[in-house]
């Protein structure tokens, strides 16, 4: 339930894939958005491939494969996560040995895939190198759910989407899965969800009342789509046309676009910084000269949109992918080269904006993650410039519970849980504290500030 991180807007010309566990196959069709018409529909994979109940399903444009995960409910660890090309050929197992896998999204420019795992009801996350197909590095994500299903990520938003079919809703929450959210209420059974990032609106299946139905990013302006000869949707995913299918004329694409999906962003940063060095053919070769360099980084930096670049979500794709010290050393190389052109010193000054964002421009203490929650916490804040750092938690009678010295640092942020303080329920003893209210507060130089949260067990 993946569509392409949000780089498209949804328009006519798109194609559209779905998965059918009633038939036990994987589709694919034409889509004309504005009439809703569907036309050459084709079975892609079906049941004499393997297949036994496929649900989620997500697409890796720039590989030209699709992933889904298929899902018998048998009482048996006998689901997995497979892929295969756009055609349906070459398929491939990615990961064996689950029960209940539901939705399943992917971030490419990172090499993560997240899923739904409908057995331990929650949403995990793992690294993926797609071209050796190994998988590490899986962790839980939101745990407590009830039957989590579909689900879809807004990168560039640093946001994740799923439906909840036994609660019949749809939520979202941060990449790292905090801060969850309701959006969308009193559905039928929700299963299949999928983004228009550009336009705001997600699209999503509905198997209790056979709808394809949208709404708005913020789950405003609920419409149906389609109510008319559907059965049992479930997983949905959708791209442009000219895209996936190789017979399509191939669309104009800038070079400095090098992941191919329609917009030039901090993607494709990510993309040159991965493949820095690399030599001979390669799209992140954005200038033609046959080697990956700064100077192919500052092109595709001139590139990215102003507006793009100063919105708040560039701050969390800047965070998720770089650090500090490496865009200094890109801008202290570009800056040596001497190239004068105006292009050339557009993309310093991105980069520079760029290096800006690890600055915060005040110091702030920020709500933990989860809360309420049993038995840890994560406690994130920020830093406007390099301080000793002290973390006290209180209990609600003013007793002080622990004391967490965090040291002197430096000016950054300080929220994914590597980097935020962490507390594990604990005092000053190594007791594990009881259920209630609890008061935490950070001190860092002159700056105090105070929030509370809740232990429930």
């Amino acid at each position: 339930m993946w569509y392409n991180n949000g780089a498209f807007s949804i328009r006519n010309g798109i194609t559209i894939f779905w998965t059918d566990s009633g038939t036990d196959k994987i589709h694919r069709a034409n889509l004309d958005m504005a009439n809703l018409e569907v036309s050459n529909v084709e079975d892609l994979v079906t049941r004499t491939q393997g297949l036994r109940s496929p649900s989620g399903i997500a697409l890796d444009v720039v590989g030209g494969k699709m992933y889904w995960t298929d899902y018998v409910p048998d009482g048996h660890r006998t689901d997995k996560i497979q892929r295969a090309n756009f055609d349906g050929s070459n398929v491939e197992d990615i990961v064996t040995g689950l029960y209940g896998p539901g939705g399943i999204a992917l971030d490419v420019v990172a090499g993560k895939m997240y899923w739904t795992d409908r057995g331990t009801n929650k949403i995990q996350r793992a690294n993926l190198d797609m071209a050796n197909l190994e998988v590490s590095n899986v962790k839980g994500l939101v745990t407590g759910l009830e039957v989590p299903n579909g689900i879809a990520l807004d990168v560039a938003g640093g946001k994740m989407y799923w439906t909840d079919q036994d609660t019949e809703k749809i939520q979202r929450a941060n990449l790292d899965g905090s801060n969850v959210e309701n959006l969308v209420t009193g559905l039928g059974s929700p299963r299949g969800i999928a983004l228009d990032v550009v336009a705001g609106k997600m699209y999503w299946t509905d198997r209790g009342t056979d709808k394809i139905q949208r709404a708005n990013l913020d789950g405003s302006d609920v419409e149906d789509l389609v109510t008319q000869g559907l059965r049992f949707p479930s997983g949905i995913a959708i791209a442009m046309s000219s895209l996936v299918n190789p017979t399509t004329e191939e669309p104009t694409i800038a070079k400095e676009d090098v992941n191919r999906d329609g917009v030039v962003d901090v993607n494709d940063l990510v993309i040159v910084a991965q493949r820095y060095g690399k030599t001979g053919t390669n799209a992140a070769d954005v200038n033609g000269d046959e080697v990956v360099d700064v100077d192919d980084l500052i092109l595709v930096a001139a590139a990215i949109d102003s507006a793009a670049a100063a919105a708040p979500a560039a701050r969390a794709q800047v965070h998720s992918h770089f650090t500090k010290s490496q865009l200094q050393a890109w801008l202290t190389e570009a800056r040596a080269s001497g190239n004068t052109s105006r292009t050339y010193q557009r993309g310093i000054a991105v980069v520079e904006h760029l290096l800006a964002l690890f600055t915060p421009v005040e110091t702030a203490l920020l709500a933990n993650y989860p809360n309420p929650f049993n038995p840890e916490t994560w406690i994130p804040y920020q830093l406007s410039k390099s301080a000793e750092v002290t973390l006290t938690i209180y209990a609600i009678d003013g007793h002080v519970v622990r004391t967490l010295a965090l040291g002197h640092q430096a000016a950054g942020m300080y929220q994914s849980r590597s980097r935020a303080a962490y507390w594990d329920g604990r005092n000053a003893v190594g007791e594990p504290v009881a259920s209630g209210l609890y008061f935490y507060t950070l001190t860092a130089g002159d700056f105090s500030a105070t929030r509370k949260m809740l232990i429930r067990k």
